[in-house]
């Protein structure tokens, strides 16, 4: 799919091209993502649940 994994966390995966990025934080059995558009995201969240069950807790307001 073109993800990069991060050099300093390796949980942390990344796709950059000319006018989108999109970040995937994974740990344990969660996920983040992290979009410059929405519509990006959605269509990776989509993507996702074609192949697993998936729960989608909608926004994330907090994250430590």
């Amino acid at each position: 799919m073109g993800f990069s994994s991060s050099k300093s966390d390796h949980s942390l995966f990344t796709r950059f091209n000319a006018i989108e990025t999109l970040f995937i934080l994974i740990y344990v059995d969660d996920i983040l993502v992290i979009g410059s558009s929405q519509l990006l995201m959605q269509s990776f969240i989509k993507h996702l649940s074609t192949n697993f069950a998936l729960k989608d807790l909608e926004p994330l307001h907090y994250f430590l």
